[in-house]
């Protein structure tokens, strides 16, 4: 379980139902983002119906918060790549961040070994 890409899958602007996926993939991945659980463990984990499971992962993939790695005889291997999607969403709001230096703190060269006058 990779804490730190479920903090960043949180912060997404994805809808519930990708959300829901991309969170799931995040929560079986290590701390590189890897992963490979079934579709059939991340629809019960969802609730969601596999078909919707599979739509939502191509739509992650087409967007390139996730990579897939598909084995013959095996279950694919998923890539969650939080660069794609840890970006604040378009309609998160605005924060006003405090100028700097804030006006009440003291002046630098007051930690200046020469004198400036």
């Amino acid at each position: 379980m990779s804490i730190a890409l479920m903090t960043l899958a949180w912060k997404s602007g994805y809808q519930s139902g990708q959300k829901m996926v991309l969170l799931a993939l995040c929560d079986n991945a290590n701390d590189q983002g890897e992963c490979y659980p079934s579709i059939s463990m991340l629809s019960a984990k969802c609730s969601l119906s596999e078909r919707s499971v599979f739509n939502h992962i191509a739509e992650l993939e087409k967007d390139g918060a996730i990579r897939r790695e598909n084995r013959n005889g095996r279950s694919t291997i998923y890539h969650v790549d939080p660069c794609k999607f840890c970006t604040p969403a378009n309609s998160a709001p605005l924060q006003i961040l405090h100028p700097t230096p804030a006006t009440v703190a003291p002046h630098p060269c007051r930690f200046c070994t020469h004198n400036h006058q």
